[in-house]
């Protein structure tokens, strides 16, 4: 996630997904909040019923390769981005490549 709500320091972490739903928190929802939990929700349903999270209207969640390592960005509006953090990454496999 890279949305930012008011009472909060940082960015969603991962595996506090629900926050993002307007159910949930007591700061009112914006209309970029709410298009994000029908996003999610979308896709969670999606999978749920067919095993692939995507569906009309929403951005293709592709599955991962290598070469490419996509990603959904979960903002506004939801994304398909690649190589998360790869130069941090990179940074590292450097390091545990020498041992």
């Amino acid at each position: 996630f890279s949305s930012r709500r008011r009472h909060t320091r940082y960015g969603t972490v991962t595996g506090v997904q629900t926050c993002a739903l307007p159910i949930y928190g007591r700061v009112a929802p914006r209309e970029s909040d709410l298009r994000l939990a029908d996003a999610m929700i979308g896709y969670w349903v999606n999978f749920a019923a067919t095993g692939d999270p995507n569906g009309p209207g929403l951005p293709k969640w592709e599955p991962y390769n290598p070469q490419a390592e996509p990603y959904l960005e979960f903002a506004d509006p939801v994304r398909l981005k690649n190589h998360l953090l790869k130069e941090q990454l990179d940074f590292i496999e450097q390091f545990q490549k020498r041992r």
